[in-house]
């Protein structure tokens, strides 16, 4: 399961893509400025607001976790939330430098991503993963990654021949709006 991650005001872990939230009204909140209660209130008529917590307590036995962290700085506060919620089948994604290196070094797996443009230098990557753009996969890239013991995971997949060609190729994960494809 892939999740995006943000932080509340008062330091609660949000389930969110974008940095504000907006109702059926139109009217937006900017996440890291109002508490978890305010942004909960303000969703509510939209449905219940899933935190980190919310959401390990759903997969717990079931599958992992794929934390798309969408702002620099949250890799070591997401590792050690998950620590504590005792949840360690958990990859962080996006954190780029030294916060990821300090997320890595709290036993769990961490990967860089996605990647926009061009090509990391795979021997210089802090983390166990990379996160790569479906397209820019080849049987050579992943025998690089192999090499230096990167799991491979692609985004967004979702398209039936693409799934299955990605399997082929040996990638360790799938990142896909379609569940219905992945599970077929």
């Amino acid at each position: 399961m892939e999740a995006d991650l943000r932080r509340s005001a008062d330091g609660q872990w949000v389930l969110a893509h974008d940095p504000e939230l907006s109702n059926a009204f139109g009217n937006r909140l900017r996440i890291a400025e109002h508490s978890f209660s305010e942004l909960a209130a303000f969703f509510a008529p939209q449905g219940e607001l899933m935190t980190l917590s919310d959401l390990t307590d759903l997969l717990r036995g079931q599958a992992g976790l794929l934390l798309d962290l969408k702002e620099p700085g949250q890799a070591e506060g997401a590792a050690r939330s998950l620590l504590e919620l005792d949840f360690t089948e958990a990859v962080l994604c996006g954190g780029i430098g030294d916060d990821l290196y300090r997320a890595s070094g709290l036993a769990l797996a961490t990967t860089l991503g996605p990647f926009w443009s061009g090509r990391p230098a795979l021997e210089e990557l802090p983390s166990t993963a990379v996160s790569v753009y479906w397209q820019h996969l080849t049987s050579s890239w992943m025998q690089e990654a192999a090499f230096f013991g990167l799991q491979v995971l692609a985004w967004t997949v979702d398209e039936v021949g693409s799934l299955r060609a990605l399997g082929n190729l040996g990638v360790q994960g799938i990142i896909s709006n379609r569940l219905d494809y992945l599970c077929a």
